[in-house]
């Protein structure tokens, strides 16, 4: 048997419609190098740079199925950088869920 792999369960964001910060799991915060105090009402297209999330959201938002885009960010308390893959779709009218993986878990 093989390592086990985190649950996404663990690795969610959820935003409203413009992408502020309505609910985070502590591990999603620790992967954006953050906690899930200072997420909240942050606009996450402000937390995680270039635009493949503004363009996640602007799908989900449509009422895409899903929608998912890698993006590069610094590693927590390192100085190196990695890829992160997230995922995007729309909870209600109002909401979009927000799902994590690193590249080492794909």
């Amino acid at each position: 048997m093989g390592p086990l792999r985190p649950s996404l369960v663990n690795r969610l964001i959820e935003t409203d419609y413009r992408g502020r910060v309505v609910y985070a799991t502590p591990e999603a915060a620790r992967i954006l190098g953050s906690t899930t105090r200072d997420l909240m009402g942050v606009d996450l297209l402000k937390v995680v740079p270039g635009r493949d999330l503004r363009e996640l959201l602007r799908v989900a938002t449509l009422g895409a199925a899903s929608a998912s885009a890698a993006v590069t960010l610094p590693a927590a308390g390192q100085q190196t950088r990695r890829t992160v893959h997230f995922s995007a779709e729309r909870l209600d009218a109002r909401k979009v869920r927000w799902r994590i993986l690193t590249d080492e878990e794909i």
